[in-house]
């Protein structure tokens, strides 16, 4: 869980970065170690998912993890069409992978490891 915490505080102070970028070079820096961060959130939560489904239920629960990655660019297209400004979107990115870290600041915070 802290691993999976800490890349995730990366992830949101990245897309902070890219939402108040103030030039190109600086959103290109901010948005590569938003990458960076994002690689290292998936690789955490499919471990803690394999961790806590077991060696037998993991393919299933990988297939299910993987649809949210496929449907996520349509979601964004929908979101894009509404919205119609790039920093809106990522302020749009940035509140939600920050409503994700919450349960995981909760189980932090009661020693839930």
């Amino acid at each position: 869980v802290p691993a999976a915490l800490w890349t995730g505080l990366l992830c949101v102070c990245s897309s902070f970065a890219c939402a108040i970028a103030p030039s190109l070079t600086f959103f290109l820096v901010a948005r590569f170690f938003l990458g960076v961060a994002s690689a290292a959130v998936l690789a955490c939560n499919w471990l803690l998912t394999c961790e806590i489904v077991g060696s037998k239920e993991a393919a299933g629960a990988m297939r299910t993890m993987s649809i949210f990655f496929a449907l996520g660019p349509a979601v964004l297209v929908a979101y894009s069409m509404i919205l119609q400004n790039w920093r809106s979107l990522i302020w749009m990115h940035t509140f939600l992978l920050a409503l994700t870290l919450l349960p995981l600041a909760y189980m932090r915070s009661r020693g839930l490891e």
